[in-house]
């Protein structure tokens, strides 16, 4: 089961990843740094939901329901990523690469 929901979770990460690349551009090496904040909320918020519907055939809505854990896990990592963000810039420390938001 694993080896299915694995191709679904690097998929998405793969597709987070680019869409973090063009969002930011690459103005510096730094920014092809393989772990970026956006990919891993993608990948957590709709990997098991694409999963669920495409591998187990169950009904849109009851996996909806199902998802709004991991959208509220994503939220939760995304509203940690920010405040780090904050506190590390105003210690001279940009960690923008690694959220990959611009």
């Amino acid at each position: 089961m694993w080896k299915k929901k694995a191709k679904y979770y690097i998929t998405l990460y793969i597709m987070g990843y680019v869409f973090s690349l063009f969002a930011t551009g690459v103005p510096s090496l730094i920014y092809l740094v393989p772990v970026k904040g956006i990919a891993v909320i993608i990948m957590v918020a709709s990997g098991s939901a694409l999963y669920r519907v495409i591998e187990e055939k169950e009904n849109y809505l009851l996996v909806c329901l199902k998802s709004l854990k991991n959208i509220l896990f994503s939220l939760l990592i995304l509203l940690i990523l920010f405040f780090m963000y904050s506190v590390l810039l105003k210690f001279g420390i940009d960690i923008t690469p690694f959220i990959g938001i611009p």
